[in-house]
């Protein structure tokens, strides 16, 4: 006969199926709308002035970022508000994140393009490559 698995028990196995699904979750390589760019590319837009948009929490962007980058954590203040506040439509902007097992610059991206930005730039393979490229970073806010 079936028995009911006590709620703790339940939890865990929830928690250990979510980490698995979330560890295989690979990020799309394109977005409609937007150019996907590697870290050299990136490199050249930032030597060039480009706006950095750190999709991360407050305290990762803390650890280290991209220099010279914004922080807007997706999962707090991104909206169109505060995105055309920071950035005219017919300025290039790159997004980033934690690299290919991410989709917060996946995510942002298609809401830009949505919203009428022109010169999106997915960096898809994120903060990850850019300090594998050894290019500036900064620690702190």
């Amino acid at each position: 006969m079936f028995r009911l698995l006590p709620i703790s028990i339940f939890a865990v196995v929830l928690l250990c199926l979510g980490s698995a699904v979330q560890a295989q979750m690979i990020s799309p390589e394109h977005v409609e709308g937007a150019e996907t760019i590697n870290a050299a590319q990136a490199k050249a837009l930032f030597d060039q002035g480009a706006v950095f948009i750190d999709l991360r929490p407050q305290e990762d962007f803390a650890k280290g970022h991209i220099a010279a980058a914004i922080n807007i954590n997706i999962a707090g203040a991104f909206n169109r508000n505060m995105i055309e506040k920071k950035i005219p439509k017919d300025q290039t902007v790159i997004f980033y994140c934690y690299g290919v097992h991410c989709l917060r610059s996946y995510t942002a991206c298609v809401r830009a393009v949505s919203w009428g930005y022109q010169k999106v730039k997915y960096f898809r393979d994120g903060l990850p490559a850019w300090i594998a490229a050894d290019y500036p970073v900064r620690s702190g806010i």
